[in-house]
């Protein structure tokens, strides 16, 4: 699934909290579990991730040159674990391992 910089102005980027709405709440939870019933959890991730490291290297955000390349690395790696769980694993409710309904996929 390819996602829209439209599309991820959606999510916000900001934990739930206690005083977070609980409507707002609800819809983000009920997000992420869409994302996760579907399969692409990881990749959503891997491109909010993306749309991350284009801020920093478009605005650099007052950061030194040595740090920039340092960070976006660091995300590229962390894109790269996203994509090879993506392909290798599914996530289940722990609920349903404890039950013995957990099948993983073989890693390649």
């Amino acid at each position: 699934m390819v996602y829209s910089v439209k599309h991820m102005a959606f999510y916000r980027f900001t934990p739930a909290t206690p005083a977070e709405p609980v409507q707002e709440k609800d819809h983000r939870l009920e997000r992420l579990k869409f994302h996760v019933n579907t399969g692409d959890y990881f990749p959503m991730l891997a491109t909010i991730l993306g749309f991350l490291e284009e801020t920093v290297q478009e605005c650099k955000c007052g950061l030194t040159a040595e740090i920039v390349p340092v960070e976006t690395k660091v995300v590229r790696d962390v894109r790269k674990d996203l994509s090879y769980l993506h392909h290798n694993y599914e996530i289940v409710p722990k609920k349903a391992k404890k039950k013995g309904l957990f099948f993983s996929r073989t890693v390649r």
